[in-house]
């Protein structure tokens, strides 16, 4: 249940974000979220797909977070060196891809489900924004 109340925790505070220095504690809690994703073990089970209004958790965001911008990406980092394109991000996408997410995962009723959930995600999807949204912070500082 512990595991459950952090996931709990963060998206109370993306939704919410009460008192100061919001990015110093944003960034604490994706560091927090990336080590927690990595220590889920799962077993394979049944699908558990579920679903949140991405418009709606972007509002959140950008009017909770609208201090974060876009970034610079490189595509096929590793595949094509030397050949490689920069892109585009955006930070807001990021927190609101997180945050539907763990949106997603919470609304199963067993914890098993919400962590099975949580796990695949990260791996799938969710890494890659955590990183993202970690560097743009981080090269903020």
């Amino acid at each position: 249940m512990e595991g459950l109340n952090f996931l709990k925790d963060f998206v109370d505070f993306v939704n919410n974000p009460i008192g100061d220095n919001k990015l110093d504690r944003l960034e604490n809690y994706l560091i927090q979220l990336y080590d927690f994703c990595l220590k889920i073990e799962i077993r394979q089970g049944k699908d558990l797909k579920t679903r949140s209004n991405y418009n709606e958790l972007r509002e959140v965001v950008n009017k909770n977070f609208g201090e974060l911008g876009h970034y610079n990406d490189v595509l096929e980092i590793k595949d094509n060196l030397g050949r490689t394109e920069l892109i585009k991000g955006d930070t807001i996408d990021d927190l609101t891809d997180i945050l539907k997410d763990l949106t997603n995962a919470l609304k199963h009723k067993k914890e098993k489900d919400v962590l099975a959930t949580v796990k695949v995600d990260f791996e799938f999807h969710t890494k890659s924004h955590i990183i993202n949204l970690l560097r743009f912070i981080a090269s903020d500082i």
